[in-house]
C-alpha cells in the first residue's frame, strides 16, 4: 500500500477542511503512519482499527471516494486489489494510484482517475477533482457499479462457468 502517499497529499489537501482520509486496518506501518501523521499535525487523516468485514459495507458507503494507492513495485502491477470490486460494488468512484491491471480494470470499467502511484500531487488533484466535481463523482460510481454487476455478479459469473463447462463437454 503507498499510504505515505496518501499522507503527503493530506498534507496539500489540509485546508480543505471537508475532505477527511480515513485509513482503516492494521498493518506493520501503521504506527509510523500514525507517527507521522501526527509530526505533520494532519488533522484531515483519521486511523481506525482493522473493522471486521461485516462493516465494511457501512464505512464505504460512508465514503464519498474510495482510494486504492498501490507502491510502484512491479509486483503491483498485476495486483487486483479487493477492495476496487467492494468499492466498485457500492458505486463510489475510485482514485487508483497504481501501474497494471487495476489501472486497467479502472479505465475499462470508467469508474474513476487513474494516477501514477507515489505522487501524492497527482492524488491531490483527482481528490480535488472528484470534491468538486460531485456529479462527475458520481457518474464514475455509477460505472463501476455497472461493470461489477455486468461482469463479476454471482450470475455473471455462474454464467462463465457454464458456458466454459459446456465448451468442455463438447471437446
Amino acid at each position: 500500500q503507498g499510504l505515505r502517499t496518501v499522507l503527503q497529499a493530506a498534507v496539500l489537501l489540509r485546508s480543505e477542511r471537508d475532505i477527511v482520509f480515513v485509513l482503516a486496518g492494521e498493518g506493520a506501518e501503521k504506527e509510523m503512519l500514525v507517527k507521522e501523521a501526527e509530526s505533520l499535525g494532519l488533522e484531515n487523516v483519521i486511523f481506525l482499527k482493522a473493522c471486521p468485514k461485516s462493516e465494511m459495507p457501512a464505512l464505504l458507503e460512508a465514503a464519498d471516494i474510495c482510494l486504492v494507492p498501490l507502491r510502484d513495485l512491479p509486483v503491483f502491477q498485476r495486483a487486483m486489489p479487493s477492495k476496487m470490486y467492494e468499492a466498485m460494488a457500492m458505486a463510489k468512484p475510485l482514485v487508483v494510484s497504481a501501474r497494471g491491471q487495476s489501472v486497467e480494470m479502472l479505465k475499462e470499467s470508467g469508474c474513476g482517475l487513474a494516477v501514477a502511484p507515489e505522487d501524492p500531487k497527482a492524488l491531490e488533484e483527482a481528490v480535488r477533482e472528484l470534491y468538486r466535481n460531485r456529479s462527475l463523482a458520481k457518474y464514475l460510481g455509477s460505472r463501476g457499479r455497472i461493470y461489477v454487476e455486468k461482469y463479476f455478479s454471482r450470475q455473471a459469473i455462474v454464467s462463465k462457468w457454464e458456458r466454459l463447462l459446456t465448451e468442455i463437454c463438447k471437446k
